[in-house]
């Protein structure tokens, strides 16, 4: 997935950004220095940092302007929001969720006590029970008459009572979790013998209400799913030089004795180099240690040329 959007506030010199986009190639901030670009790349690293990386301090990055709400209680942490990023997904996430959420958006964002939050949008709207409950009155009332044609079901209770108890536990603005539907699945699974099937309607209506109900569950699947898959953000703000003069053959030795771990800086630029240009610094120390042929032996310089 990508980052398409994305929004930064209550950050260091930042109040807020407001929402922007981030363009397909490279995106660039322009400004004069100290005028927080750096602070707004920090902020987008926290959206999923690298390990090693430290989250949000409130006393470090929270406003200064704004810290007294925070030691007074006015604000807290959990409820302050951070930074935003609005994900777009490409082909490898959609081969791995359900075919109807692959035209959403995953949304992610920060609090400034680490905490996150995601959702999806343009996402299929969550089940509440009373999407369902007309359907689920019908289906009742159909098992109920069911129930009543059959001459073994005497003493038995009637399927609208045995589903009492578990239709009183839902508001019409519940939603369903898979938590909250165990015993509804359950009862509907153990009753669907009695759903006629001659009777298409009903069985068309049995099955539509399955899937609904278990709809939820598969856009906290997603989430899970997604959440995996969030890129990580490396933030490269340190330029090392590179030395104009360094002894090849010391610089072997502390590579080869492990003494870099005293500065691990102080090589760092060197080594950069080195990587760059596919030698060690054993293999220039040595090259550095060849003798040089004669000046007048002509065949030797060629050859040491062509080396």
């Amino acid at each position: 997935m990508r980052l398409v959007k994305s929004r930064v506030q209550n950050y260091r010199s930042i109040k807020d950004t407001g929402e922007f986009e981030i363009e397909t190639l490279k995106t660039i901030l322009v400004g004069p220095n100290e005028a927080g670009k750096t602070v707004l790349l920090k902020a987008l690293q926290q959206l999923n940092r690298p390990e090693g990386v430290d989250g949000f301090d409130i006393i470090r990055d929270y406003p200064r302007s704004l810290y007294n709400d925070i030691t007074t209680g006015k604000v807290k942490p959990e409820d302050v929001e951070v930074v935003r990023g609005y994900f777009e997904l490409d082909e490898e996430d959609k081969k791995l969720i359900p075919t109807e959420f692959t035209k959403c958006q995953y949304v992610l964002y920060r609090k400034l006590n680490n905490q996150g939050v995601h959702w999806l949008v343009n996402s299929p709207a969550k089940i509440k029970f009373i999407d369902i409950a007309k359907d689920i009155i019908r289906l009742i009332a159909h098992l109920d008459k069911q129930f009543e044609n059959e001459a073994n079901n005497v003493n038995k209770s009637k399927p609208s009572e045995s589903f009492k108890d578990i239709i009183e536990s839902f508001t019409d603005a519940t939603v369903f979790t898979k938590e909250n539907t165990i015993q509804l699945l359950k009862k509907l699974e153990e009753l669907y013998p009695l759903v006629d099937e001659d009777n298409q309607k009903e069985e068309e209506r049995y099955t539509k209400l399955l899937e609904q109900i278990k709809l939820n569950n598969k856009h906290d699947e997603v989430l899970k799913i997604l959440s995996y898959r969030t890129p990580i953000f490396v933030l490269f703000n340190n330029y090392f030089k590179v030395k104009p003069t360094i002894h090849l053959e010391h610089l072997a030795e502390r590579i080869e004795r492990n003494l870099l771990e005293d500065d691990k800086f102080y090589d760092y630029g060197n080594l950069c180099l080195l990587k760059l240009l596919g030698f060690s610094a054993r293999n220039l120390a040595d090259i550095g240690k060849t003798s040089s042929p004669d000046k007048d032996d002509v065949d030797a310089l060629k050859n040491t040329e062509i080396l």
